[in-house]
């Protein structure tokens, strides 16, 4: 596969676990500002990790594109939670998986993408195991405001030839009716698609 993961050195004390190299592009998650709210699933094999015990601190994202400032106000109640999960994949997901015992490893008021380079540094490190499959859940909303689809952020993805992500999006309620007070209130899966984010994980 071309989307080979590899450590890199980098500045500092910290090191890279770089995951997926990919150059297509996605708009529909995790970053789709058309939408209010938003919830995403990713996985992350032990494949993927390594076996190498290590205390993530932070997470890298790339994008081909982002909102201008003047278009969005920010993503709101930005968070970031992760745990160990015994899938390597999320196929057929009707209802996203249960993360109150996740960690939560980052939680911010008010996201604002300033960059095609998204450096996210943890608020508490998640400490890696060196055997294990990974869960990443991130959500956000209900934003102020949203924008029209030409502007939503473009984030750059690899195949996984697997189910490595879940995703969902509203405005203010679901399809039945009931309100999205925010993000993590959305609990079934829209769709699940191998089109993972290129990810850099820091330790």
């Amino acid at each position: 596969h071309s989307d080979s993961c590899r450590y890199t050195m980098i500045i500092g004390k910290l090191e890279d676990k770089i995951i997926g190299t990919g150059t297509q592009t996605e708009y529909h998650y995790p970053f789709n500002n058309y939408y209010k709210n938003s919830h995403s699933q990713i996985v992350y094999t032990a494949a993927d990790l390594g076996n190498k015990p290590i205390s993530i601190e932070e997470l890298v994202w790339q994008f081909s594109y982002i909102t201008p400032k003047n278009k969005f106000n920010g993503y709101k109640d930005f968070t970031l939670k992760m745990k160990y999960y015994k899938e390597d994949n999320l196929k057929g997901l009707e209802y996203f998986i249960d993360m109150s015992d996740a960690e939560t490893v980052l939680k911010i008021d008010l996201l604002k993408i300033d960059s095609k380079t998204l450096e996210l540094k943890f608020d508490k490190p998640f400490v890696y195991d060196g055997k294990s499959n990974v869960l990443l859940d991130l959500t956000w909303g209900k934003n102020s405001n949203f924008v029209e689809l030409d502007y939503a952020p473009e984030i750059y993805c690899h195949s996984t030839n697997k189910a490595s992500v879940a995703r969902n999006s509203y405005d203010d309620h679901d399809d039945d009716g009931n309100p999205i007070n925010s993000g993590a209130d959305i609990k079934d899966v829209y769709k699940s698609t191998s089109y993972r984010p290129n990810t850099t994980f820091r330790y």
